[in-house]
């Protein structure tokens, strides 16, 4: 049976053999590719004059005329001050050009490499300069200088250009090859050599910076990923470090530029090591602890040690201490690669072997053990670093987001479930609700009917059957049979919180008791609120209250006229209430009067519903006043 060609690949990683074989290969392509820099050269013209063979002075004059002639010797250049010796800050070279036929072009000197600024002059003439030569000193370390050399300055014969080189700290200047040819071909290769110096390490700080920021806001928003936040710092440290590189006009002295451009590298080094913990997820406090603990304050120890202390620390201990820094992340992230078979710590591993391979090349450069016209090269392997690094966050953010959404599928999924269970507990709950609301007013009504109607038709046919009930007799008590249902229809019709309906259904039904009576009704109702909880029951209870009150004025109090008011007021405690008031103008209850069962039950009824009954009685007539509370309680 044939394999499919990633099955057999898919085969072959998962194999120890596989497996090792595969990330050794991408090591060593990374770090080929990665050492391609070394060969760089600046492609300079091939018809251009390059002068090696100098002469120099050690001197401190400001223009060529200033130095006398017996101070000058020979030398060749590319010149590396600390090889030979000289601890000057300031060094004239003098070179010798013979020319038959001057040129007919416009001509330039180029100088690919100078420690820390230079100015050239021809023939006693001032080409230019790379900046101010008092301190701060102008810092063309790694910038390229072009000089044009005006029409008519070159003549026949003897030629003589002069060089002026000032070195901060002194001792450390350097001056590589001169090189002269036409203008048009030597801005060309200058212009190459500055992006690859120069150009190429502002962009990539430029990238540093904002990926630095990006990564900050990206930890502020998720700060349990503390390790966004390490490698946030770890960018910007390193991101303004390169400031050294490209900045030649500093805002502060050299000394103190200098401090900043040691300890930024060391920042970025020491937070990587926490950077790499809290990415692995662990934590080293015997590591980290000692580390930040000696170098956050050595750092700030260097800015009170003079020069010579000062660089000779910087050279003997902070770089080696950075370099073993920086072998320490390099090899725990190459074991933990190995140990744990992961595929973003192997991708580092190889970033990592990149970094140290030009750390390597750059403390060679430093210590004069590589060639120093090369530059540093530590500074592009951050343009390999952020790359990784961005591939690795893509990559988990991708994950992050396909967990999201599977988990946003489950949990609509059992949303949904549960919204699909709730209903059928609603519709189940709806139903026994309707049950016990059915039942309840079943059980209310028969209550109803059984003290009110019922009550009357049965002792309407006793009487019959006694042989003791009149036509009359029976005719009024049938009368109130029928009022007593038309006043339980007239309280399941009402509507919800509708008192006023309620009241005037009441008054329409009582209308022709009084008339017959010959009973004047006042009527005065104003805008009722709607009353809380209040229902058919509720209702049902007031009627039977007025009911009760009319049917007593009526029988008892011989009265004419009969007031009825219903108003929103306030209690003396001043809770809100609706408050129905009914008042005649009868001869009011005996004070001997014992009360009847028909006042006990208007007393329970307004009980039952939460209303405050009182009853007021004197002489000139009974005033009877049922408040209803606005506020449930």
């Amino acid at each position: 049976m044939a394999y499919p060609a990633g099955h057999l690949w898919l085969t072959f990683y998962s194999s120890k053999a596989g497996y090792t074989s595969t990330w050794l290969l991408v090591y060593a392509l990374t770090l080929t590719l990665a050492s391609t820099i070394f060969f760089y050269e600046i492609p300079l013209p091939n018809d251009r004059l390059t002068l090696t063979e100098v002469e120099f002075a050690a001197v401190d004059a400001e223009h060529p005329e200033d130095i006398p002639e017996d101070v000058w010797g020979k030398t060749t250049l590319p010149n590396d001050w600390r090889k030979e010796g000289n601890k000057e800050g300031n060094l004239w070279y003098r070179a010798r050009m013979e020319l038959n036929v001057p040129p007919n072009r416009l001509w330039a000197i180029l100088i690919p490499t100078v420690k820390m600024n230079a100015s050239a002059y021809l023939n006693g003439e001032l080409l230019g300069d790379g900046g101010d030569f008092s301190d701060p000193v102008a810092r063309n370390w790694m910038t390229p200088l072009l000089f044009s050399i005006p029409n008519g300055l070159l003549r026949p014969g003897e030629n003589i250009i002069h060089i002026r080189v000032k070195s901060d700290p002194p001792g450390t200047g350097q001056l590589s090859a001169l090189q002269l040819g036409t203008y048009d071909d030597l801005f060309a290769a200058y212009e190459t050599h500055y992006f690859f110096r120069i150009t190429s390490i502002q962009i990539i700080t430029t990238i540093l910076l904002i990926v630095g920021g990006l990564i900050a806001m990206f930890w502020f928003i998720r700060r349990e990923d503390s390790y966004y936040g390490y490698f946030s710092l770890a960018v910007i440290a390193w991101g303004t470090h390169n400031f050294n590189i490209f900045i030649v006009d500093i805002p502060t002295s050299t000394r103190l530029w200098d401090w900043f451009a040691y300890i930024t590298i060391g920042y970025y080094s020491f937070i990587s090591v926490i950077f790499l913990h809290r990415f692995l997820g662990i934590y080293r406090p015997r590591i980290e602890i000692p580390l930040i603990a000696l170098g956050l304050p050595t750092s700030f120890m260097l800015l009170f040690l003079n020069d010579e202390i000062f660089y000779a620390f910087i050279l003997k201990v902070w770089y080696p201490a950075i370099f073993v820094v920086g072998l320490y992340v390099l090899i725990y992230t190459c074991v933990e690669a190995w140990r744990r078979h992961n595929t973003e710590l192997q991708f580092l591993t190889a970033t990592g072997s990149t970094t140290l391979l030009y750390a390597m090349h750059d403390m060679m450069v430093i210590y004069g053990y590589a060639n120093w016209e090369d530059g540093y090269y530590i500074q592009y392997s951050a343009a390999i670093l952020l790359t990784v690094f961005s591939i690795i966050l893509l990559r988990r953010f991708a994950h992050s987001l396909n967990e999201i959404e599977l988990l946003n599928q489950n949990l609509e999924k059992r949303v949904e479930e549960k919204r699909l269970k709730l209903e059928m507990n609603y519709h189940k709950l709806r139903q026994m609700e309707n049950e016990r609301v059915v039942a309840e007013e079943r059980d209310r009504l028969t209550r109803d009917m059984h003290d009110g109607m019922g009550g009357n038709l049965v002792s309407t046919l006793a009487m019959i059957e006694a042989g003791q009930a009149s036509m009359p007799d029976i005719s009024a008590a049938l009368k109130e049979s029928l009022d007593d249902l038309r006043l339980m229809i007239d309280s399941m019709d009402m509507e919800e919180d509708d008192l006023s309906t309620l009241l005037g259904m009441f008054r329409m039904r009582i209308s022709p008791k009084l008339n017959s009576s010959q009973t004047t009704l006042k009527w005065h109702v104003e805008d009722i609120p709607p009353i809380p909880s209040f229902g058919p029951r509720e209702a049902l209870h007031i009627l039977r209250i007025l009911q009760e009150v009319m049917s007593n004025i009526l029988k008892h109090a011989q009265a004419d006229t009969i007031y009825l008011s219903a108003r929103q007021c306030r209690l003396k405690d001043g809770k809100p209430v609706v408050k129905i008031e009914v008042l005649d103008n009868g001869k009011g209850i005996s004070k001997s009067h014992k009360e009847g069962h028909g006042l006990k039950n208007m007393r329970h009824r307004a009980l039952d519903i939460g209303a405050i009954l009182h009853i007021n009685s004197g002489p000139s007539g009974t005033k009877v006043s049922l408040a209803l509370p606005l506020i449930a309680n």
